[in-house]
């Protein structure tokens, strides 16, 4: 009866260990990533310098810019960085200091260095 008793309470843990791998645990969100979905599918409109227009990144990584002007795709590297690609040929990088609900600054590569650029979701 003991040799029955024991063999059930193996089974049984046993369930229990494939059971509870089974389970799925929930991956912590990632700040950056939350951080980069305040930037898509919205018209960013320049705050502080009107040459610079509107710009639009897509979430499924096409972008329209106003300057410089075009249309193509983008995708993030390291440090808060968006390669973006216009026209098929035309590469700049913009380097994001700021990504807020309706704000968002960035200096892009092609520009003296330290000159910000300032947007806002709300049209001028």
């Amino acid at each position: 009866m003991t040799k029955v008793k024991l063999s059930a309470l193996v089974l049984v843990l046993f369930g229990f260990m494939i059971i509870s791998c089974g389970k799925r645990q929930d991956k912590p969100v990632d700040p950056t990533t939350v951080r980069h979905q305040k930037l898509y599918n919205k018209w960013w409109y320049s705050t502080d310098n009107p040459s610079r227009g509107k710009d639009f990144f897509n979430s499924d990584g096409t972008a329209q810019m106003s300057f410089p002007a075009g249309t193509g795709t983008w995708e993030w590297g390291p440090n808060d960085s968006l390669y973006v690609v216009l026209n098929g040929s035309l590469k700049i990088t913009l380097l994001f200091t700021k990504i807020e609900d309706a704000t968002m600054q960035y200096w892009p590569n092609n520009e003296p260095l330290g000159t910000l650029y300032h947007f806002s979701t709300t049209k001028p």
